[in-house]
């Protein structure tokens, strides 16, 4: 379907890679309308509503803003059983627009429960600036779930400071230690001498980990488990961070970035390969850590913890990484990102009433990376 030249904004490449997604009937019904509809047609359509949060439905976003005017957005929640045959956790959106001209203004308004509701529309509708959505820094025209005029002020006083992904915040958020799938095979039932717990994202509660569920696997620090696999991504990582520090110091790259890399390393070393003191992983620190998987309609949306050190995580539990990589004319150093008082508080901060807010607004089922 997506090679018969109908489904062209199914997929939008967000700060220039294309996000995972999967095939959803709602992005089909989506574009199906937009493409039928001639020049100054109108459509309304009722749909899921990762049409407005879902990251993989970024590029139907991009087309209904800048190629569309949306003239209204009520959102719904699932939990009356509006549609009985629906599980209540799911929401809905109630979507229209005119094809053509794009859209300055889109007047919004979601968590609404019943369909009474929609006669209240124009009186309770915010009117969302586009060009805000488009200017936003994660790159996904990401729509904020606004509840209500006020709610609309608060969450804009609230992100009006730099985000967290922002140079002056100094943050490395990484979010592949382990693939669950991929690395399955490292997995093990029990615990040895030289194994580690495995943290996934029911071990997480507020603040640590201790108050979640036990470890269901664990992982061999062994080369040949989990601990060689680790050090090896570790070590490509070090050596593009060499190879970048050539290049910031005017340095020529004399064939691939590893080979100048290693080149540079027997230099200063008198050895071939990594010396073991520059390597080091970031499960031997404190890391600040959050579940990726959630839903802004559960008790709590922004579920964060402190790890401690020796354990690992899967993709579904993207950290900050805990150590900072300097590259100098010696070698290769580390240093602690944040102090443990400064972990601590971001941490506090992170499980607030306030973050939590925001989150809600922010996304449908997956935290930010």
């Amino acid at each position: 379907m997506l090679t018969s030249g109908w489904y062209l904004h199914q997929r939008a490449k967000v700060k220039g890679r294309y996000p995972g997604a999967h095939s959803n009937l709602y992005k089909y019904a989506t574009e199906l309308a937009y493409r039928h509809l001639r020049a100054g047609g109108d459509a309304g359509l009722v749909l899921d509503g990762g049409l407005w949060s879902d990251l993989a439905a970024n590029g139907l976003r991009r087309m209904l803003l800048d190629a569309c005017t949306v003239s209204a957005v009520c959102g719904f929640t699932n939990n009356a059983g509006l549609f009985p045959d629906i599980h209540r956790s799911y929401k809905f959106t109630a979507t229209v627009f005119r094809k053509g001209q794009e859209t300055e203004e889109m007047p919004a308004i979601f968590m609404q429960h019943t369909f009474s509701d929609l006669g209240h529309f124009d009186s309770r509708a915010v009117s969302l600036p586009a060009q805000e959505i488009r200017e936003d820094p994660r790159d996904s025209y990401p729509v904020p779930e606004i509840r209500s005029a006020d709610h609309w002020r608060a969450q804009h006083a609230l992100t009006s400071p730099p985000s967290l992904c922002d140079p002056r915040w100094d943050m490395e958020v990484y979010s592949r230690e382990l693939n669950a799938g991929e690395q399955r095979h490292f997995f093990m039932l029990r615990k040895s001498k030289t194994s580690i717990p495995l943290i996934q994202g029911t071990n997480y509660n507020h603040f640590g980990v201790h108050q979640g569920d036990l470890p269901e696997f664990w992982v061999s620090l062994r080369d040949k488990g989990v601990g060689g696999f680790l050090r090896k991504k570790q070590e490509g990582r070090i050596l593009t961070a060499i190879a970048d520090y050539i290049s910031d110091c005017g340095g020529s790259l004399k064939g691939s970035k590893r080979d100048s890399a290693l080149a540079w390393i027997r230099q200063r070393t008198g050895k071939s390969k990594l010396p073991s003191n520059w390597v080091r992983l970031d499960l031997e620190g404190h890391r600040l850590s959050w579940r990726d998987v959630c839903r802004n309609d559960d008790k709590r949306t922004l579920i964060c913890c402190l790890l401690p050190p020796n354990v690992a995580v899967t993709h579904v539990a993207p950290y900050i990484r805990p150590f900072k990589l300097t590259v100098c004319n010696e070698g290769v150093s580390y240093s602690e990102r944040y102090s443990a008082p400064c972990l601590l508080y971001l941490t506090g901060c992170l499980s607030s009433f306030v973050c939590d807010s925001i989150a809600r607004s922010r996304l449908s089922k997956n935290a930010p990376h």
